[in-house]
């Protein structure tokens, strides 16, 4: 071997890999190429962001009777405005003959006595 065919041999050998100018389809195959790797990250993008925005599973809203539960253990105060909202949702009729004595000092409202009537509403 000579020495030149040598030399042209290790030249050719660190010319870098080149791609052909055009590829095969021309013009219309890199726009498809393109396009479906555009489809690709937005399908990825929409699932990631999706996944991100999900909203827990909503809960199963209290009912009268928890609500009602919930308000035994607390002091008179606390449960007396408690059972006057429940009241004014649920049974705006009683709420409406009760509502003229509640700031009255001669008046006490009977506690028990509006629990068991929402009670009975359930």
């Amino acid at each position: 071997m000579s020495r030149a065919t040598h030399e042209s041999a290790m030249l050719a050998a660190l010319q870098d890999i080149r791609l052909p100018e055009v590829a095969e389809g021309g013009a219309p195959a890199d726009l498809a190429a393109a396009v479906a790797l555009g489809a690709v990250l937005a399908l990825g993008a929409a699932g990631l962001v999706r996944l991100l925005l999900r909203r827990r599973r909503a809960r199963r809203a209290p009912t009268l009777s928890d609500r009602l539960d919930a308000l035994g253990g607390q002091e008179a105060a606390v449960r007396r405005v408690g059972l006057l909202h429940l009241a004014r949702d649920h049974l705006p009729a009683h709420y409406t003959a009760v509502k003229p004595d509640l700031y009255r000092r001669d008046t006490d409202l009977d506690l028990d006595a509006l629990e068991a009537t929402l009670r009975r509403h359930v």
